[in-house]
């Protein structure tokens, strides 16, 4: 059933939208996406123009950006000496992808077309903000891989696409890759960045700090992860009292003290989201991205082990937890 604006269409009550309007006004390749992405197949479909509105001005938008790209993609070798935001992107257009086959696969269009839309233009915004060079490489694999996943959807747009990226032959003729490699660490050390910058401006805004001359990032002591480990391994749920009782059950926990126990209680608190990731080198991963820090906010930032502070003068570092950094800000 369609419906317009929470009532059933019917041409008796004057309510019809014809997709032969709609088509002139908004194309038929966007017009084709909003049927598509509003709901599933066997569901109810509610036509509010409004928000068909505000979602053409986005889609279009992200549309010319990637026309944009093509003009600067090219098939280079520069995939195999990526930096550590390319390597993200392209591991994560890879997880898109996968998705977007995983969903097709089972007729759920709407949630294979949001996947390669709506979640894939957060992933490029943030990309955006994070690269230091552009990549014609990583432009091309982007720009080709999105014509293709598209093209059931907006077959007039992907075509024009494949053909700017210097294809002869028809996009339909081609297949797309499947069952592609994704690397998991990769996506936890993206997700650790922004989620310190996150933190970041949290502080800036309660501590009332417009401009920080310094910030210094303190990630979590080896002994933390290990703690986090056996918990994981010998918890179903989080359970406090329990977890401090594994903790002073091992003498490497055990001779931290009060300091062990109060960990275990923290980790507890996080117990669900810790379940769901692996260690990752969190130092180096900040390391990485120190310059990238440093020009968001516009100051010296520093990262430090808290198990080799060098400078720490509201000690802040044992407040560390794994992939959540303890940070100062002056």
């Amino acid at each position: 059933m369609v419906v317009l604006e929470g009532r059933k269409m019917s041409s008796s009550k004057g309510n019809v939208v014809l997709i032969n309007d709609l088509c002139d006004t908004l194309g038929a390749d966007f017009v084709r996406f909003f049927l598509v992405n509003i709901v599933e197949p066997w569901e109810e479909l509610n036509w509010q123009q409004r928000e068909i509105e505000k979602i053409f001005t986005k889609l279009r938008n992200f549309v010319e950006a990637i026309f944009s790209i093509a003009e600067n993609a090219k098939e280079t070798a520069e995939l195999k000496s990526m930096d550590m935001a390319e390597k993200w992107f392209y591991n994560k257009l890879n997880e898109r992808i996968n998705e977007y086959n995983s969903a097709m696969e089972n007729i759920e269009l709407r949630r294979a077309l949001q996947g390669i839309s709506f979640q894939l233009m957060k992933d490029f915004a943030w990309y955006e903000k994070r690269k230091a060079r552009e990549s014609k490489a990583i432009n091309y694999y982007f720009v080709k891989n999105w014509a293709l996943c598209i093209a059931p959807f907006m077959p007039h747009i992907a075509e024009e696409l494949w053909h700017k990226l210097g294809f002869n032959s028809s996009i339909f003729r081609e297949k797309l890759p499947v069952n592609l490699k994704v690397d998991a660490k990769l996506n936890t050390g993206e997700e650790l960045i922004a989620k310190v910058v996150e933190d970041i401006n949290e502080i800036k805004r309660l501590a009332n700090i417009q401009k920080p001359k310094k910030i210094v990032i303190y990630v979590a002591s080896s002994w933390k992860w290990e703690l986090l480990k056996l918990l994981k391994e010998k918890l179903s749920a989080p359970n406090a009292s329990d977890a401090i009782k594994l903790a002073m059950g091992k003498p490497e926990f055990r001779t931290k003290g009060q300091e062990a126990v109060n960990v275990a209680n923290k980790l507890c608190a996080h117990f669900t989201e810790f379940q769901k990731i692996d260690p990752i080198d969190e130092y180096g991963v900040l390391n990485e991205a120190k310059q990238f820090l440093s020009k968001q906010f516009e100051c010296t930032i520093m990262i430090q082990k808290e198990e080799k502070v060098d400078y720490d003068p509201r000690k802040k570092a044992k407040d560390a937890l794994p992939l959540k950094p303890a940070i100062y800000m002056e």
